[in-house]
């Protein structure tokens, strides 16, 4: 009985065993069929995935280069715009710079040759080519150009655009001609630095005593600092012949080529001076009567006269121009106008009975080149 039952158990044993690996056996695959359908299934799904996650990290990509891009390109404009206003602070100070050397140059000129080379390097500075000439009576003389070739003085009959300048005073813009500018000029300059020249005449005392020739294309030549030049050695022109009379008696530091000019100016002041007091008062006294004290007053109030009205001609040259143009020039001066007229009547008018209105003279000559219409109905006239 017992070897019976033993021998049943150990076939029930076999038999649990062998149903408990055939089910093992079924779990194993039933596990490996559902990773390899789960495998399947996340290869299937993961191309769709990973394109989604691509896509979806170029999106953030684009966008940080787009921000990068935009931060660089406002990075590079600020750069640029700093060094393009970092250059042209840069040209403004080197500008300024030569206007402010060749100011110091004219100024302490003790000769012609110096005046006309302060002139010329300056002026070179702003134009392709740049010459200066003076005028002697009515010949042009070459004073200095960028050649060692020979010019005659020419005459200004021959040179219409430059005659023109002189005897406007104003500047002037001409074709690169013979028949502007005259064929000798043309024959010694030869080939232009571009298709026109320009012409800034220098004026001292209300009339020329040179003028400045420039060249260049569009973008070469600098119009307004060149005018200045003009301007500024027109100035120095001016007060040389006011320091010669301010040293009678003195070593005189006067221009040698322009001694026959001085003499001529001088006696018109002169003749000014007799004509003024003969309007002053018709039994007055003639300038050659008048006291030494009244002489030398009538002299330091047409110096200060003139003094005055360049400064408005070399610090409002734009609004000179401008009056002119309009018809306005006291409008366009009023405040430099009235205050002058104030300071001529306290310093002037009222400190010499014979004494007249140069100031008015000397607006009316210089600033609205001897026509007075060009002041305007505004002006208040002649102080006397």
């Amino acid at each position: 009985m017992s070897t019976v039952h033993n021998e049943t158990r150990a076939s029930w044993e076999e038999q649990l065993e062998a149903a408990r690996a055939g089910l093992r056996e079924e779990l194993e695959a039933a596990w490996s069929m559902r990773v390899a359908r789960a495998e399947e299934m996340l290869r299937e799904g993961a191309g769709a995935e990973l394109e989604a996650l691509v896509g979806a990290r170029l999106e953030e990509v684009r966008t940080e280069f787009a921000g990068e891009r935009r931060r660089w390109e406002e990075a590079k404009a600020a750069e640029v715009a700093a060094a393009a206003e970092g250059a042209r602070g840069r040209a403004a100070a080197a500008a300024t710079g030569r206007l402010n050397e060749c100011a110091r140059r004219l100024r302490a000129a003790e000769n012609h040759e110096e005046w006309s080379g302060a002139l010329y390097d300056a002026a070179a500075g702003f134009a392709a080519r740049a010459a200066v000439f003076t005028l002697h009576g009515r010949f042009l003389h070459l004073d200095r150009a960028p050649y060692a070739a020979t010019l005659e003085d020419m005459p200004l009959t021959d040179a219409p655009a430059m005659r023109e300048a002189c005897e406007g005073g104003e500047p002037v813009v001409a074709l690169y001609a013979s028949q502007e500018l005259s064929g000798a000029l043309v024959a010694a300059f030869g080939e232009g630095e571009g298709k026109r020249a320009q012409l800034y005449p220098v004026m001292a005392g209300g009339k020329a005593v040179g003028v400045l020739y420039a060249e260049g294309g569009r973008g070469e030549c600098d119009g307004n600092a060149l005018e200045l030049l003009a301007t500024l050695a027109g100035a120095v022109w001016e007060s040389r012949r006011e320091s010669r009379e301010e040293r009678q008696g003195g070593p005189q530091l006067v221009m040698p080529q322009l001694a026959a000019v001085r003499v001529e100016e001088a006696a018109g002041e002169r003749a000014l001076g007799e004509r003024a007091v003969a309007v002053k008062a018709e039994a007055g006294p003639l300038w050659s009567q008048m006291p030494a004290e009244d002489r030398d007053h009538h002299l330091r109030a047409q110096r200060f006269a003139r003094v005055r009205v360049a400064e408005m001609r070399l610090y409002k040259s734009a609004l000179v121009l401008e009056g002119r143009r309009g018809r306005n020039l006291y409008e366009m001066l009023r405040e430099e106008i009235d205050r002058g007229r104030e300071e001529y009547r306290e310093q002037h008018l009222m400190a010499c009975e014979s004494m007249v209105d140069y100031f008015h003279a000397e607006i009316v000559k210089t600033l609205a080149n001897e026509d007075e219409s060009l002041l305007g109905e505004g002006y208040p006239g002649a102080l006397v």
